[in-house]
């Protein structure tokens, strides 16, 4: 995933991978955030790589954020995805969690569950990363779920791409 790969960089504050042992299953859970005020500073790079539409002008992303957090939302799971999966060879299933991060009004630190799915390598091998839609991720992945806080995002992305 070229374009996945570069952003990466530029989107994920933190993908935490962790594997947690009950009884004597393995739990993998990789948990990824997006912080919201770096995708907005990040616009022109993520032009650049090809992720964001360039006709969409600075201004439409600072007032239509809803558009820009589910289309990196869905970016940087497919990249967490296919990374993970690359980097652990013997990992056969992992479940993800798509998280953003922003301050409050108060100016603390918050993390807000976007969605979450689970992941077989079976799956990860029949992927074409290259050429791969990161929104079908919902689609190709096991027990995709939106939060409630994520279908309101989708719906104000929707309404301000005049698709409500």
């Amino acid at each position: 995933m070229s374009n996945s790969d570069a952003s990466t960089e530029a989107t994920l504050n933190v993908i935490d991978a962790t594997q947690t042992v009950i009884g004597d299953k393995k739990i993998c859970l990789v948990k990824v955030t997006s912080n919201k005020n770096s995708l907005v500073q990040d616009v022109d790079k993520l032009r650049t790589l090809g992720i964001l539409n360039s006709s969409f002008s600075d201004d439409y992303f600072e007032n239509n954020p809803g558009v820009l957090i589910t289309v990196m939302a869905f970016q940087s799971a497919a990249a967490a995805t296919d990374g993970f999966f690359g980097a652990h060879q013997t990992a056969q299933s992992c479940k993800f969690e798509q998280y953003l991060g922003y301050t409050d009004d108060y100016g603390n630190d918050q993390s807000q569950l976007l969605f979450s799915y689970k992941f077989t390598r079976a799956i990860y091998t029949k992927i074409n990363w290259d050429k791969f839609n990161a929104a079908n991720i919902s689609a190709v992945s096991l027990d995709f779920s939106l939060t409630p806080a994520m279908k309101a995002i989708v719906q104000l992305a929707s309404q301000s791409n005049g698709n409500d």
